[in-house]
C-alpha cells in the first residue's frame, strides 16, 4: 500500500470520526427537546425551590440527592443571576454535558491520541445513560464534568506537568463539595500513583502525599460539619446489597443506558463475544500508556470498591451515584476499540455507536424505564426521604 492509499484510508476514518461526533452532538440537542418536557421527579422540584428560596440555607440544610452543599451553593448563584425555572436548571445540565464532552476528549487526547479522545466524546454524548441525567436539573452532569476535568489533571500529573497541580487540587475540592462519593476517585487516584511511584521522583512523591494528606483533611472536616449540622448520614438512601449481575449491568447502562429487563438481558447475553474479541486483541497486543493505565484501573477497581463497600458498611449501589465511573470506561472501551489494529473492531466501532443510537431513542420513547431504575424513584415510594426533605 503506497504512503498515498495510507494518508487517504486514515482521512476517510478520521471524516467518519467527524461525522460520529456532530451526529452526537445533535443527539444531545434532540434528547433535550424530548426530555425538556418530561415529568419533573421531585429531585428536581427540591433543587428548583431550593434555587428560588433565597431563605433555604445550603450550609445548613441538604438532601437525599445530593448531601453536599455546593451545588445547592451553585443554584443560590444562579438565582442571584436571573429567576431559576426548571428548563434554565435542566439546560445548565446540558450545559456542563456540552463541557464534559470537550473535557473527555482532551483527556483520551493526552491519554493516547486525538482518535480516543473524539471516540470516548462521541459515546459519552450519545449515551442514554449520560443523557438522561444530563437532561435534569440535578447535580450529577456537573459531578461529571468536575470529575473528567480532575482526571485530566491527574493524567497530566502522570505525564509530569507540574503546571497542572493547581487545577488539580482545585477541580479536587470542587468534587469533595459537589458530591461524597468523589472521595473513591480521589483514593483510586492515590493508589494507582503509589502503584507507579517508582517512576516519580522523591519531590513528585512527596507532593502527591502532602496533596492527598490535605484534600483528606478537607473531606473529614466537611463530613465531620455535615454530620453535626445537616446530619448527612440520615440522608443517605438505602438500596439492597448488590449482586454480581448488578456490578457488570452498571457497565451496560453506561453504554445503553436504562432498558427493560429483556433487554438488558439480551445484551449481557453477547459477552462471550467480548471474550472474543479480547483474545483477539491479545495477539496484537499493545502497551497501554500510563494514562490509559489509570483509566483501566478506576473503571475495574471502583465498581469492586463500592461493592465491597456496599456489602460491609452501607449499600450505596446506586447507578446515579456510579455515574462517576463513567468517563474512565469510555475512555478505556475507546482506547480498545482504538488502539488495535483490527478490522473487526473497526466493525464494532460502528455497531457499538449505531446500538447506542438505537437504544437513545427507545429510551426517549420509555421514560418509564429510566424512573422505575432512577435513584430514587418517585416521592411515594420513598416515605422516609420525603418525610426528612420535608416534602
Amino acid at each position: 500500500m503506497s504512503s498515498t492509499e495510507v494518508i487517504t484510508k486514515e482521512r476517510w476514518s478520521d471524516s467518519w470520526y467527524g461525522v460520529f461526533a456532530m451526529f452526537s452532538i445533535v443527539g444531545m440537542l434532540v434528547s433535550f427537546l424530548f426530555l425538556v418536557h418530561s415529568p419533573t421527579n421531585y429531585q428536581e422540584r427540591f433543587n428548583l425551590n431550593f434555587a428560588m428560596n433565597g431563605n433555604l440555607n445550603p450550609t445548613t440544610q441538604g438532601s437525599p440527592d445530593d448531601p453536599m452543599p455546593l451545588y445547592y451553593v451553585f443554584l443560590h448563584g444562579i438565582a442571584h443571576i436571573t429567576t431559576p425555572s426548571l428548563t434554565l436548571l435542566r439546560s445548565v445540565s446540558v450545559i456542563c454535558l456540552v463541557l464534559a464532552f470537550v473535557v473527555i476528549y482532551f483527556a483520551g487526547k493526552f491519554a493516547h491520541n486525538y482518535r480516543t479522545g473524539l471516540l470516548a466524546a462521541t459515546m459519552t454524548a450519545l449515551s442514554p445513560f449520560m443523557l438522561w441525567y444530563a437532561n435534569r436539573a440535578t447535580v450529577y452532569s456537573l459531578l461529571v464534568l468536575v470529575t473528567v476535568l480532575n482526571q485530566l489533571c491527574f493524567v497530566l500529573l502522570l505525564h509530569k506537568k507540574n503546571w497542572v497541580w493547581p487545577l488539580y487540587i482545585v477541580s479536587a475540592i470542587l468534587g469533595l463539595g459537589l458530591h461524597y462519593f468523589f472521595i473513591f476517585i480521589l483514593l483510586l487516584q492515590f493508589a494507582f500513583f503509589f502503584a507507579k511511584r517508582r517512576d516519580f521522583s522523591t519531590a513528585y512523591q512527596v507532593g502527591m502525599a502532602l496533596t492527598a494528606v490535605g484534600l483528606f483533611a478537607i473531606f473529614t472536616a466537611w463530613i465531620h460539619y455535615l454530620s453535626d449540622v445537616i446530619n448527612v448520614f440520615k440522608l443517605l438512601p438505602y438500596a439492597g446489597k448488590p449482586s454480581a449481575t448488578n456490578a457488570f449491568i452498571i457497565y451496560v447502562q453506561y453504554l445503553f443506558g436504562f432498558q427493560s429487563v429483556t433487554t438488558t438481558t439480551l445484551i449481557i447475553a453477547f459477552w462471550p463475544l467480548l471474550v472474543v474479541l479480547a483474545l483477539l486483541a491479545v495477539q496484537k497486543y499493545v502497551r497501554p500508556s500510563i494514562g490509559i493505565q489509570y483509566f483501566a484501573f478506576t473503571t475495574t477497581m471502583l465498581i469492586v470498591t463500592l461493592f465491597v463497600f456496599s456489602w460491609i458498611w452501607r449499600s450505596l449501589f446506586l447507578s446515579s451515584y456510579l455515574i462517576i465511573g463513567l468517563p474512565s470506561f469510555m475512555l478505556m472501551v475507546s482506547w480498545y476499540l482504538v488502539a488495535f489494529d483490527l478490522k473487526v473492531l473497526a466493525s464494532v466501532r460502528v455497531i457499538v455507536l449505531g446500538v447506542m443510537v438505537v437504544m437513545l431513542a427507545v429510551e426517549l420513547s420509555h421514560t418509564d424505564f429510566a424512573l422505575s431504575q432512577d435513584y430514587l424513584g418517585s416521592v411515594s415510594s420513598q416515605p422516609r426521604t420525603a418525610e426528612v426533605m420535608g416534602l
